[in-house]
Formats: C-alpha cells, sequence, structure tokens
C-alpha cells in the first residue's frame, strides 16, 4: 500500500479514537454537574424530589452546543443513581450522593 494511504487511514482511525474519548469525557463531566446540581437544589430523597424544571435540566429548544446532561441524567437513571418518583419528579440516591462526596474529598498531598 501506498504510505499516504496507510497514513490517512491512521489518521482516521486517530481521529474516531480521540472523538470517542472527548464525547466519554463530556459526559463524565456532565454527570458530576448534574449531581451538583440535585446536591445544590436539595433533591437527594424521595421527599425532596424535584421536577426537571424546577433543577434546570429541561432540554433548551435552540442551544449552538451540545448539551450532555440530559445525556448524564439518562445514564444517571439507567445505573440507579438517579430515582424517579410516581410524580415524575427526581432525585439523588444516597448511594450517589455518598459516593460524590468521597470522591471530592481533598486527598493529603505528599512533600
Amino acid at each position: 500500500m501506498n504510505q499516504t494511504v496507510v497514513l490517512f487511514i491512521l489518521l482516521l482511525v486517530l481521529f474516531f479514537i480521540g472523538s470517542m474519548w472527548l464525547a466519554r469525557w463530556r459526559i463524565n463531566r456532565a454527570a458530576a454537574q448534574v449531581i451538583d446540581v440535585f446536591i445544590q437544589q436539595g433533591a437527594t430523597s424521595s421527599e425532596k424530589a424535584k421536577s426537571i424544571s424546577d433543577l434546570g435540566l429541561a432540554t433548551r429548544r435552540f442551544r449552538m452546543t451540545r448539551d450532555y446532561r440530559q445525556m448524564a441524567l439518562t445514564i444517571l437513571l439507567r445505573n440507579g443513581l438517579v430515582m424517579r418518583t410516581e410524580d415524575g419528579r427526581f432525585y439523588l440516591t444516597q448511594q450517589a450522593y455518598e459516593r460524590h462526596l468521597a470522591s471530592h474529598q481533598e486527598t493529603p498531598r505528599k512533600r
């Protein structure tokens, strides 16, 4: 094969891997933001559950950039970290709340 073709294929593969990694990074960042919203709004139990619009997570019709928060919310729901009440409100589970707090604790720095 021609070296140019091989280089082109290699660049395409690297681009594909990079775009997949970037999308995953954005979803992970959006998931942390969604969890922060639940905590800030106090939606951490079924009694304190809030609607999507109350949480400020409703989809906006006209956005120039892609909003990964809806995808992150879907993933959190699927994994049981966010639950939905019978009346359609949402809350963060205790497990997710504790995991989020543990991941955001400062670790002592070695000197």
